[in-house]
């Protein structure tokens, strides 16, 4: 999907503001990137995304995983996935 061109790539990093460990100008522009591929034009006061208290955010800290994930469960993920990673533009594991 990364290549599609009917598919904007987005990653939680670039969304999540200065509230999940990201920056504020990253956040903007990317959901101003997401608007231009949808046809639309978001309002700066629309663009607060991080909302703590939703249900879908399991921390919602960039890099969170590292508390989470065992020594064994990240070279395992690394092995695996690695590739994807890369392709995404992740650092590896």
């Amino acid at each position: 999907m990364l290549f599609h061109p009917s598919v904007a790539n987005v990653s939680f990093e670039e969304l999540v503001g200065t509230d999940g460990g990201g920056t504020e100008s990253q956040q903007r522009a990317t959901v101003r990137r997401i608007g231009k591929f949808l046809g639309s034009a978001p309002r700066d006061q629309d663009l607060r995304l991080f909302d703590p208290s939703a249900r879908t955010f399991f921390r919602g800290q960039a890099g969170a995983w590292r508390d989470v994930f065992s020594a064994e469960q990240t070279r395992t993920f690394g092995r695996l996935y690695g590739d994807v990673l890369r392709t995404y533009g992740y650092p590896e594991l």
